[in-house]
């Protein structure tokens, strides 16, 4: 499918909230192997790191420039894998920043030298970490450590608990520990297979009322456990996924959300490294029969602009 030109040309950062986001699949390694992870269960960690294909910085600065001429700042959600293990990382963030907001996805487990580096070169009011906290590999202690340190630099944060079913106990204290020392808290149901059963359909009420708990002070905190839980079937359905969203791999392929990628049998809509790439004119209908985490951009949610939650892989 070709892609469609835009309406939107250059511009300055808007006023609002940005409208263009662009989810960025930078690479597909990781320095943990959590028991909860979807790679991890797929025995794929090995196939999908040999399948990365890193272009060099340049390109993909050209890329990102180019989409700043269209859209105006967007807001660059960066995940991986650990995006942190991406070769020179800080270089590509610190140019980056200059252009768009960027949020990361990070389990946060660069040593502190590396992370006050990193805080230094970077354009702190326009980066987000959202630090997932995994018991599994990290210790809390110093895990809080860094996230200080991310607090201290000025720069927005979060903590994400993944609610692996075995990992509760330990997620709910260190919850009350993360919340003592001041620090935003939000649980992400568990996706996947555990002792046979899909989650998260599969929570028992039990469940659902501690992760409820432990779900964030924010009303859109709450929100983003509420929808998770929920099972969205957007088939047939208007979605502006692919006219303000995207999900890019780290090969430059396109695809309009994160699902339209996983499916496995559907085309990209193209290349963000090639210099005709546009995004669609708008909606389409979805022809998925389930939607994780870009439900805000079905037209239900969009066109009555309600809070939107924070999108967050499992």
């Amino acid at each position: 499918m070709p892609p469609e030109t835009t309406s939107q040309t250059g511009g300055a950062a808007p006023s609002g909230p940005l409208q263009y986001e662009i989810t960025w699949k930078i690479l597909h390694r990781c320095n943990y192997r959590c028991t909860y992870c979807p790679y991890t269960m797929g025995g794929q960690w090995e196939e999908l790191t040999r399948s990365d294909r890193f272009a060099p910085l340049a390109q993909w600065l050209e890329a990102w420039e180019r989409v700043g001429r269209h859209c105006g700042p967007a807001r660059i959600v960066i995940t991986g894998g650990e995006p942190f293990c991406y070769p020179n990382f800080t270089d590509l963030v610190a140019a980056l920043t200059q252009l768009h907001h960027v949020d990361i996805t990070t389990n946060l487990s660069q040593p502190l030298p590396w992370l006050r580096e990193f805080a230094g070169r970077v354009r702190a009011d326009r980066v987000v970490l959202a630090t997932t906290f995994h018991p599994e590999f990290a210790e809390l202690a110093d895990f809080a450590a860094k996230v200080r340190l991310v607090r201290e630099a000025g720069m927005e944060h979060k903590i994400y608990l993944v609610c692996y079913p075995p990992l509760l106990p330990k997620l709910e204290l260190a919850c009350q520990e993360l919340r003592r020392a001041g620090f935003r808290v939000i649980t992400t149901p568990f996706r996947g297979t555990y002792q046979g059963q899909e989650y998260p359909q599969s929570y028992d009420p039990e469940h659902k009322s501690r992760i409820a708990a432990m779900g964030g002070a924010l009303e859109s905190d709450q929100a983003w456990v509420s929808q998770q839980m929920a099972a969205i079937n957007p088939q047939g359905r208007l979605c502006h996924a692919g006219q303000y969203y995207l999900c890019v791999y780290n090969d430059g392929n396109v695809w309009r959300c994160g699902e339209y990628a996983g499916y496995g049998r559907l085309p990209p809509m193209g290349n963000l490294l090639d210099p005709g790439f546009r995004l669609w004119r708008e909606p389409k209908p979805c022809e998925l029969t389930r939607c994780g985490c870009e439900w805000r951009f079905l037209e239900e949610f969009y066109s009555k602009s309600l809070p939107a939650p924070d999108s967050r892989p499992s």
